[in-house]
């Protein structure tokens, strides 16, 4: 084959989509998926001062629902970034709390990356489209994604309105019987609140996070 013709034919091709990304705790280990329609290539390099782990998916396209994720802290993971770095190559960068030694796997509709957690315990975290039944090593089964969550309000000063609440609403239809905010707000109100810290955030992504987890609609002005 010719290598115009092997060109031509990588540009006719159509692009796997790239929809989602998790980062979870797995043992002592962290370990980040990135879900995919199919078949893909990746590169992977790191980046110094500071540190950083980079993605290049090949054969993709960019289907996450934003660029800039900040705010992850946690499992060594500050922040995340991820583009349509060329016409088929997306580009996803890992903002780390310090160098790691990772391992990089390809699976069915999935691209793991694991390393030593630095960090300790905590929470799963995801955005975009993560499949439902993925499992560990081992057979053991894997820890669903939880659902959005949210800054906590801080104390109000005495004698001041209290500030008000942001929780993450539960989708439900409308319902005629509990009318359409009595049973939301009751299970909001269940809703187990964190606390989210930002460090020289732009306000129009601070304001996105929130609008993500909260599952609401938030316009600067």
């Amino acid at each position: 084959m010719s290598p115009l013709m092997a060109l031509w034919m990588a540009v006719l091709a159509p692009l796997t989509a790239v929809r989602g990304v998790s980062v979870a705790p797995v043992g002592d280990r962290t370990e980040i998926i990135i879900t995919v329609d199919g078949q893909v290539s990746v590169k992977d390099f790191t980046l110094d001062n500071p540190a950083r782990l980079v993605l290049d998916i090949e054969g993709a396209r960019y289907a996450l629902p934003r660029e800039r994720f900040v705010g992850i802290d946690r499992g060594g993971i500050r922040s995340l970034r991820a583009s349509q770095f060329r016409a088929s190559i997306v580009r996803v960068v890992f903002d780390l709390s310090q160098p790691v030694q990772y391992t990089v796997q390809r699976e069915d509709g999935e691209i793991r990356v694991s390393f030593p957690n630095p960090a300790g315990a905590f929470e799963p975290w995801h955005a975009g489209a993560v499949m439902a039944a993925a499992a560990q090593p081992n057979g053991a089964a894997r820890a669903a994604p939880p659902v959005a969550r949210v800054a906590a309000p801080t104390t109000a000063a005495p004698g001041a309105a209290p500030a008000p609440q942001l929780v993450a609403a539960a989708r439900e239809p409308y319902s005629a019987a509990s009318g359409p905010y009595g049973r939301r707000a009751a299970q909001q109100s269940q809703q187990p609140r964190i606390t989210v810290h930002f460090q020289d955030s732009p306000i129009v992504d601070v304001l996105v996070t929130f609008a993500e987890f909260s599952g609401r609609s938030i316009v600067p002005g």
